[in-house]
């Protein structure tokens, strides 16, 4: 899977003024970043943002919010990840921390991930088929990379099991065969032949195969080829998109010709040992699905118009790539602007822009032809009950901020469960967003990127 990383050390807090009290953000634009649809649990969604976790225990009919503030000092948090057991992780500047409760309460990692190791770790995964097991990426030095594992779901993580002087970009485990992993990563090459500060730029894209379960690696696998089958003379950074759900030797690659694009979706089907480009976006790819039907899905963020979902029907041979159609009940421009894909059932869910899209979060029965509107932000009716966990102290701040700059205004702080609540739209063209322009301007002043994660 793949992620961008929000700049180091520009995550400055932004005061926002809500009420008697000053919440701090992080200085992002409210957005979507993940959606989480656990197997265990048909009934439980989990989207989680850049101001926290937005939750459902009832298929989307209700809605309520746990702020990042839970993780403590760590705040701040750029990547979720769910385990089988339901885990959640999560990094952030210092290492990383993890939830058993649904973000409720966080607990740091310990061992080699430890805040006072001081590790920098930008990816990780759970092994969808060995419950406890996790690998993160993380950086060993002032330069390379290694893997660091955990057998006990992430509670403390061991000394590495591969490390590169090159730059590891992306790792996952396969779902359908137990131990196969993979990750991609970058050779590093010096721009400063003459001395000086070592600058390092995208060098050959490799494919790193791995065994019993990421603790065991092979060769990497270079593929200095696609750079002049790109056409490009300039670097090409490599990640990892998704390992097939059901073919453990067919992995899908993102390559991004530096430094901004374009973007081409790629695949192996031998486990890296040879790559096809199957698909060139017209704008930065945002999102990327394997449904299990076969289908392929790529979304965009549609900043030039002409972007949006994508898809491509199983089959032999290439898969042939088509924009699909919105179908908007107002007769308007049904573009979407995503941030996510995923599929529970049978049925697509993505994240979407809340106030151009007039959803955060909508799911399709019709391979993704038009979308049920599941979430606004406004719909979000209040903070989450935490047991043992005095979640009002927490997050009421932040929550009292983000309730204004929503719309949200019924019984503050508490908020009455259908507060600012408004009917999902089919699709949600053309829908604006309630209230809270002077916040709205505030944030979107001091937008700052944010890690992503492809689901």
């Amino acid at each position: 899977m793949f992620a961008h990383r929000r700049a180091m050390g520009l995550a400055a807090a932004v005061a926002v003024a809500a009420g008697a009290g000053i919440a701090r953000a992080d200085g992002a634009f409210p957005d979507e970043l993940q959606v989480f649809l656990p197997g265990d649990h048909p009934s439980r969604i989990l989207l989680a943002t850049n101001f926290g976790l937005v939750e459902s225990e009832d298929d989307g009919v209700s809605w309520t919010f746990v702020c990042e503030a839970q993780a403590g000092a760590a705040g701040n948090l750029g990547l979720y990840q769910m385990g089988p057991t339901d885990t959640l992780m999560s990094e952030y500047y210092g290492g990383v921390v993890r939830s058993g409760d649904l973000g409720c309460s966080w607990d740091n990692a310990g061992g080699s991930v430890a805040p006072d190791a001081g590790l920098w770790v930008w990816d990780g995964a759970f092994d969808p088929l060995a419950p406890g097991h996790v690998l993160v990426l993380g950086q060993y030095g002032a330069s390379g990379s290694a893997v660091y594992p955990s057998t006990d779901d992430a509670v403390t993580f061991g000394a590495p099991v591969y490390s590169t002087p090159s730059s590891l970009t992306g790792i996952e485990l396969s779902q359908s065969a137990p131990g196969v992993a993979y990750a991609t990563g970058n050779e590093l090459v010096s721009q400063t032949p003459d001395g000086g500060t070592p600058r390092y730029g995208f060098g050959a894209p490799f494919v790193l195969p791995g065994g019993d379960g990421g603790f065991s690696w092979g060769t990497p696998i270079d593929h200095p080829e696609i750079a002049s089958e790109l056409g490009t003379d300039a670097g090409v950074k490599i990640g990892l998109a998704e390992v097939d759900p059901k073919d453990p030797q067919t992995v899908y690659l993102r390559l991004t010709v530096e430094p901004t694009g374009p973007d081409y979706l790629a695949v192996t089907h031998d486990a890296g040992k040879t790559v096809q480009i199957l698909f060139k976006s017209p704008e930065a790819m945002s999102a990327f699905l394997v449904a299990s039907d076969g289908t392929l899905y790529v979304g965009t963020r549609n900043g030039t118009g002409a972007g949006g979902l994508f898809s491509a029907p199983p089959g032999g041979g290439t898969p042939s790539f088509a924009r699909v159609d919105q179908s908007c009940p107002d007769g308007g421009s049904c573009d979407l602007h995503l941030r996510c894909l995923g599929e529970r059932a049978g049925t697509i869910y993505a994240c979407g822009d809340n106030w151009v899209d007039g959803f955060a979060l909508g799911r399709s029965t019709d391979h993704g032809k038009t979308f049920q509107g599941l979430l606004q932000f406004v719909d979000i009716g209040g903070l989450s009950s935490c047991n043992g966990t005095d979640i009002q102290a927490v997050c009421g701040a932040t929550w009292g901020a983000l309730a204004q700059l929503f719309g949200i205004d019924a019984g503050m702080p508490g908020v009455a469960p259908d507060a600012g609540s408004a009917a999902p739209t089919p699709r949600g063209c053309g829908c604006s967003a309630s209230g809270g322009g002077g916040l709205l301007a505030l944030l979107g002043l001091v937008a700052l990127g944010r890690r992503r994660r492809w689901r």
